[in-house]
C-alpha cells in the first residue's frame, strides 16, 4: 500500500467516524454491497 493509498483509506475512515449509524451503513452498502450469506444461520458455523 502506497502512502497516497494509505491517507486515502484514513481520511475515509476519519469521515465514517463522524457519521450517524444510518449514514454509516448507507455508505457501506454502497461501498460493499449486501452480505451474501446469512450470519446468523447456525449451520453454516459449524
Amino acid at each position: 500500500m502506497t502512502e497516497a493509498d494509505h491517507e486515502i483509506r484514513y481520511a475515509e475512515y476519519m469521515n465514517m467516524i463522524n457519521m450517524t449509524y444510518s449514514e454509516a451503513v448507507a455508505y457501506l452498502l454502497n461501498k460493499y454491497g449486501p452480505v451474501k450469506d446469512n450470519y446468523f444461520n447456525p449451520r453454516l458455523h459449524n
